[in-house]
């Protein structure tokens, strides 16, 4: 018996057309969490100085200062034993009459042994002045 073949039920005119839906799901999925990392990267602000601090210097930037702190606990200043008031009040003595730009770099250093206490407490300090160019380093 032979068998005829009859056209399905479609009409010529019509069309039958399906797309799944997973493979959109899944690029959606992945925007989504792309999105998620790149937006807060892109929103992140940068703080900026005000325009009056901005300035162009002609001078020379002042010495640097040093400041050593021993194991024991000592502090020099610039190779001078000096104790802990007398510390602050020269500190304080270089932020008060100055702009930021013109302050001296004060390094603090350590040696590997000081105590982390004592070392903190002096870079704290020269933080608390008012300094703007502090450095920490150990030896």
């Amino acid at each position: 018996m032979k068998r005829t073949w009859q056209r399905s039920s479609i009409g010529s005119r019509q069309m039958l057309a399906e797309i799944s839906l997973t493979p959109f799901i899944g690029v959606l999925q992945a925007v989504v969490v792309i999105c998620m990392f790149a937006l807060p990267m892109a929103t992140q602000k940068l703080e900026m100085r005000d325009q009056e601090t901005i300035c162009i210097c002609d001078g020379p930037r002042p010495e640097s200062i040093r400041i050593a702190i021993k194991q024991t606990g000592e502090a020099y200043w610039d190779g001078i034993a000096i104790n802990r008031a007398e510390l602050k009040a020269k500190l304080m003595s270089l932020v008060q009459p100055v702009a930021w730009f013109d302050q001296p770099r004060v390094i603090v250093v350590g040696e590997r042994t000081t105590n982390y206490d004592d070392f903190i407490r002096v870079f704290a300090t020269a933080k608390n002045a008012g300094l703007k160019d502090v450095v920490a380093t150990i030896e």
